[in-house]
């Protein structure tokens, strides 16, 4: 046990600091990577919730998609950006103070959500809030990097990336039964009740997992020698830091393998939500004309493809890993992960991407297009854990700021997929949008055979 406790309210927690968070047991951290994970589910529900209910938002507001599509777009752009100053609290305040501060005001901005009577309102709130919950994807991944030695990691990030890669499978069926009976503010109200339990959940059962960063005596006389001689100054400086200092993080997309890792990762995350708003907005349609409920059913074989796509890739990228330990004589070597599985999972994205495309142009059958979604989920999580993994093992002193970078890179994409996806199916249609989107895929796989010859260890 930590023999001083540094948690926000840490007295309420019923799990105990320890010293070292790698001596907790299994079972405990099971529990922590459960948290970590439905808290990574949260606003990744907050984003999807929207999906069957977009044409009653918009009868509601008297707008068309396109304009409600911007609310998601905004609420994706604030889940990007605001994990640069998470990351930076987290690394100095703490994991567990970010989270329970951050999900409270996700819970009340929603009720604001709920609330509003115009669409400004509906978009200024839904930013707040996914700024908010942003939280949780970068202080999840920093926090399994506390609790786990490397070479468990990818089997636990495999669990914890589930969280947010099913809050889009799962919101749009609890979304489409709640849109039908109530309308779509019951939506919103839905996410109030999450976001309660889990700002409960983890104000209750989750301990401080970072280890307490030692200050030289010199360097705390200096810094209380400047507040003394002139506040001004220095709370000025505190605040510059504070703005500013987040930015840092974009000097590691000096490294090669960590500009492709992060850049792959977030071209499949920028096509999963192409891929999502393509559902929601083909299958509501002729010849499909699926009630909401229907609709969000759909979403059911993408989920189960992450679930497998967990069960697989985690457990093969550790593997890998061990095997690069052994032969490289004990040495760590974090770009080792980048091997066949992901020349595997890229392969699978691109089958799964042109199947969807165009069976779902020609309107073939509902279950021939829902196949290539399940390929693409497979495929599209075993990357994903994979790229997240080796951000964190490739800076082990900062690991949220790693995170955030990717973080905010790959929200950038979901919001640019937002706002065009629509417009580009109307324009070149969905067969020739997901075509380009296989031969980028395919590029990403003939890039991946020139990162691992340059393989440039990430950590400098």
């Amino acid at each position: 046990m930590r023999r001083v406790p540094i948690g926000l309210l840490h007295r309420v927690c019923i799990i105990k600091e320890l010293e070292n968070p790698y001596e907790y047991s299994e079972n405990v951290k099971r529990l922590l990577v459960f948290i970590f994970a439905f808290g990574g589910m949260v606003p990744a529900m907050g984003s999807a919730v929207f999906y069957p209910a977009v044409h009653s938002i918009a009868a509601d507001f008297h707008t068309d998609l396109t304009v409600i599509n911007l609310s998601v777009g905004f609420y994706m752009f604030s889940m990007g950006l605001f994990p640069m100053w998470w990351s930076f609290l987290s690394e100095s305040l703490g994991r567990r103070g970010v989270y329970v501060i951050s999900f409270l005001m996700f819970t009340l901005f929603n009720i604001g959500c709920a609330r509003a009577n115009s669409v400004i309102m509906l978009v200024i709130f839904r930013v707040l809030a996914g700024g908010a919950a942003a939280s949780s994807q970068t202080v999840g991944a920093g926090a399994i990097g506390d609790i786990y030695v490397p070479t468990e990691r990818g089997k636990a990030n495999g669990y914890f990336y589930l969280g947010p890669l099913c809050g889009p499978m799962l919101a749009p069926i609890f979304a489409g039964a709640l849109n039908d009976r109530w309308g779509w503010r019951s939506t919103q109200y839905l996410l109030i009740i999450i976001g309660g339990f889990t700002f409960l959940m983890m104000l209750f059962f989750l301990p401080e997992t970072l280890r307490p960063q030692v200050i030289p005596l010199e360097l705390q006389e200096k810094r209380a020698l400047k507040k003394e001689n002139d506040r001004l100054r220095f709370y000025a400086s505190e605040f510059s830091d504070f703005f500013f200092s987040p930015f840092k993080a974009f000097r590691l997309l000096k490294y090669p393998t960590f500009v492709y890792a992060i850049f792959y990762n977030s071209f499949g995350y920028g096509s999963l939500y192409m891929m999502n708003n393509t559902i929601a907005d083909l299958f509501a349609s002729p010849p499909y004309n699926f009630s909401s409920i229907v609709t969000g059913l759909l979403y059911l074989p993408n989920g189960l493809g992450y679930v497998l796509g967990s069960l697989v890739g985690g457990r093969w990228s550790d593997r890998i890993l061990k095997r690069a330990i052994k032969n490289n004589n004990g040495k760590m070597v974090p770009e080792a992960r980048l091997a066949e599985n992901m020349l595997t999972a890229g392969i699978v994205v691109c089958g799964g991407m042109i199947l969807f495309g165009w069976t779902a142009w020609k309107h073939l059958f509902w279950f021939v297009p829902i196949i290539g979604t399940f390929l693409f989920g497979f495929g599209s999580l075993m990357i994903f854990t994979t790229t997240l993994t080796f951000l964190v093992d490739s800076m082990p002193q900062r690991r949220s700021a790693a995170v955030s970078i990717n973080t905010f890179i790959r929200c950038m994409f979901a919001a640019v997929a937002s706002f065009v996806t629509v417009p580009l199916n109307n324009a070149i249609r969905t067969g020739w949008l997901f075509t380009i989107l296989t031969i980028l895929g395919i590029m990403f796989l003939a890039l991946q055979v020139y990162v691992k010859k340059v393989c440039i260890t990430s950590a400098g």
